[in-house]
């Protein structure tokens, strides 16, 4: 089980963080795919790791698989990632399961430090970001969907700080594909 930790005196977002609520979210697997190339070679000091053999192709998306793209060295300490709803809805045997409901029940229960969340799945997004001691490290992450996407994306690092790097790079990216 994992066990909550702090979320080291960042203040509570009071709308989606990081500039989300300032995109629209790839909507297919194409798009999902060219957004993650469209990411820097370095975010919050940190390369695009060498070891990174995650096949970014909408492929490998539509297959079910996670597909991120990963920085700093082996093992890579921070990603951005995406998963399918189909694939997460094989992995947790509920052809129902909506992102909102996976979302909720995350953050009910108790693994996670909830900082701040929107899971109303009548929103404009839904989102949910914390701190987690998976296999016993401290780290940080934000989910984010959208209410009827396909996609449910993802940022995990060390730091809150990286973690607001790698979202904000991320929508960054999008920005730069709508121009």
């Amino acid at each position: 089980m994992l066990a909550a930790c702090g979320g080291a005196g960042e203040e509570k977002a009071e709308g989606p963080p990081w500039g989300l609520d300032s995109v629209t979210l790839p909507a297919d697997a194409a798009s999902v795919v060219a957004a993650l190339e469209t990411l820097p070679q370095e975010v919050g000091g940190l390369a695009r790791s060498a070891s990174d053999d995650t096949a970014l192709s909408a492929d490998a998306l539509q297959a079910g698989e996670r597909v991120e793209v990963l920085y700093g060295e082996a093992p890579a300490r921070a990603a951005v990632a995406v998963i399918s709803l189909d694939a997460t809805r094989a992995f947790a045997e509920d052809p129902e399961l909506t992102f909102a409901d996976l979302l909720s029940g995350l953050a009910e229960s108790g693994e996670v430090e909830v900082e701040a969340q929107q899971l109303q799945p009548q929103g404009p997004l839904l989102y949910l970001t914390g701190t987690s001691t998976g296999d016993g490290d401290l780290f940080y992450f934000a989910s984010w969907a959208a209410p009827d996407g396909a996609w449910l994306f993802n940022a995990s690092a060390e730091t809150p700080e990286m973690r607001a790097a790698l979202v904000t790079a991320f929508v960054e990216a999008v920005q730069s594909m709508s121009q």
